[in-house]
């Protein structure tokens, strides 16, 4: 059903990807993995989708150290997308992630940030963009912000970027933080 002419039909079955994903994910979850890397943007969206729908309705009990480990690079690799939606799936996929194991998720992203805030380029910024971006979605997801505040000083330090986007999406991920916790 991605190749249907409705969008409608195509998000159902995202989110049907997503739900049925919860179920038999030792089957779907590499499945969706290794179709994100090889497939168009269109359907790289269609397919975050998918794994943000499995990761928001999941159990924090169900998702193992290795399915971490698994899916962690897939979305790191998209952090630089050149289509933004993309890069939004990617953000709120990360967001929900940290919820979900946010030692396995933050040391990443905060080294994302280390290594690429300060530098000038589209690469750079799109990175920056969606780790803030990211930190936003997992601030609304409720993230346990004991757990976040150790990380959060760099993450504030994006609002010093010489990217005006990196220093919005850094302001309203302050924002979040203000309003969720």
């Amino acid at each position: 059903f991605f190749e249907s002419p409705s969008e409608e039909m195509k998000h159902a079955a995202a989110y049907a990807l997503g739900r049925a994903s919860i179920g038999a994910m030792s089957v779907f979850l590499p499945a969706i993995l290794t179709t994100l890397e090889e497939i168009s943007q269109r359907k790289q969206y269609l397919l975050l989708s998918a794994l943000k729908e499995l990761m928001k309705s999941i159990n924090p009990s169900d998702l193992s150290a290795e399915d971490v480990e698994q899916i962690l690079p897939h979305l790191l690799n998209h952090c630089a997308d050149a289509e933004e939606g993309v890069r939004t799936m990617v953000a709120e996929c990360l967001g929900s992630l940290t919820c979900l194991r946010p030692q396995s998720t933050l040391p990443p992203l905060e080294a994302l940030v280390t290594e690429h805030s300060g530098k000038d380029g589209t690469p750079y910024t799109y990175m920056c963009w969606t780790a803030a971006t990211s930190i936003k979605f997992a601030i609304a997801n409720k993230v346990s912000p004991d757990i976040l505040s150790p990380y959060f000083p760099k993450f504030l330090s994006l609002l010093s970027s010489p990217s005006l986007s990196v220093q919005s999406a850094a302001l309203i991920m302050v924002y979040s933080a203000v309003h969720h916790t």
